[in-house]
C-alpha cells in the first residue's frame, strides 16, 4: 500500500507540473457540454439525463489518456526501466496510477457539474451527486484495462489517434454524446451491447432516477473481464518488444 501511495503521490505531482495537459483535460467536456448538449437540456430531466451522460465522459477520458498515452509515452523514458527494477509491484503500480486518475477524473466532473448548474435547470440532490461519483469511479475500472492494453501495444506516436478513435467511438456508440433513442437506428442496436453503454445507463439511474438495470452492470463487468484478460495478453506481447 505504501509503495501504491508513493506511485499516487508521484503521478499526481507530474500531472500537476504540465498546467496545459491540466487546464486542457479538465475544461474539455465542459465546453464539449455547452457546444454541443447545453442547447439540449431544455427541462430538468433531460438536463439530469445529459449530466450523467457527460460525467461518464469525463471519466472515461481521463482513464484512456492516463492509461493509454501516458503509459505508451513513458516507456520511452529511462524512468520506465529504471522503475523495472525497483522492487514495487504491477499492482501497486497499477493502484497508484488509478488513484491519480481518479483525482482528475473527479475534479473534472465537479467543473463540469458547476457548468451544468449554471447553465441549465439540472435538479439533483447532493447525496446523488454523491453517489455518482462512486460509480463512476468504480465503474471506471474495465476501461482502464482497456487503454492498459493500448498503453502496452502502442508506440509513443501511435497511442494518441488510436486512443481517440477508440475512446470517441465508444463514447458515441453507447450514447455519451446523444442519448441512445436518438441514434440511427443501425447504431441502436449496436448501441445495446457496447460497454459505455452499460456504463452510463447506470449513472442516469443516479442522476436522473431511471430504474436501476442489473443486466447494465453484469454486461459492464462481463466487459470488465475481457478488458482485462486483453490485459494481460498485451503485457505478454509488450514484452516481445512487439509495438503498434
Amino acid at each position: 500500500m505504501n509503495n501504491a501511495m508513493l506511485i499516487f503521490k508521484m503521478k499526481l505531482f507530474e500531472l500537476l507540473r504540465h498546467p496545459s495537459y491540466v487546464v486542457g483535460t479538465m475544461v474539455f467536456p465542459s465546453l464539449f457540454f455547452l457546444f454541443f448538449a447545453q442547447p439540449n437540456a431544455k427541462t430538468p430531466q433531460a438536463a439530469n439525463l445529459l449530466m450523467g451522460s457527460f460525467a461518464a465522459y469525463a471519466f472515461l477520458g481521463i482513464i484512456f489518456f492516463q492509461f493509454g498515452v501516458d503509459l505508451a509515452n513513458e516507456k520511452s523514458r529511462p524512468w520506465f526501466r529504471y522503475q523495472k527494477s525497483l522492487p514495487i509491484s504491477e499492482g501497486s503500480i497499477f493502484f497508484g496510477r488509478i488513484l491519480a486518475a481518479l483525482v482528475f477524473a473527479f475534479l473534472t466532473e465537479v467543473l463540469l457539474i458547476i457548468v451544468i448548474n449554471i447553465s441549465t435547470e439540472v435538479d439533483i440532490s447532493f447525496l446523488s451527486y454523491l453517489r455518482l461519483s462512486l460509480y463512476l469511479c468504480a465503474a471506471s475500472l474495465p476501461f482502464a484495462f482497456l487503454a492498459i492494453s493500448i498503453g502496452k501495444l502502442c508506440t509513443a506516436k501511435s497511442a494518441l489517434p488510436i486512443s481517440n478513435m477508440i475512446y470517441l467511438s465508444l463514447s458515441f456508440l453507447g450514447g455519451l454524446w446523444i442519448p441512445p433513442n436518438a441514434l440511427p437506428e443501425s447504431i441502436q442496436r449496436i448501441s445495446e451491447w457496447m460497454p459505455t453503454r452499460y456504463f452510463v445507463e447506470t449513472a442516469w439511474h443516479f442522476s436522473v432516477g431511471f430504474d436501476f438495470q442489473w443486466k447494465s452492470l453484469i454486461g459492464l463487468l462481463a466487459w470488465g473481464i475481457l478488458f482485462l484478460f486483453l490485459s494481460l495478453i498485451a503485457s505478454k506481447i509488450s514484452g516481445r518488444k512487439i509495438r503498434l
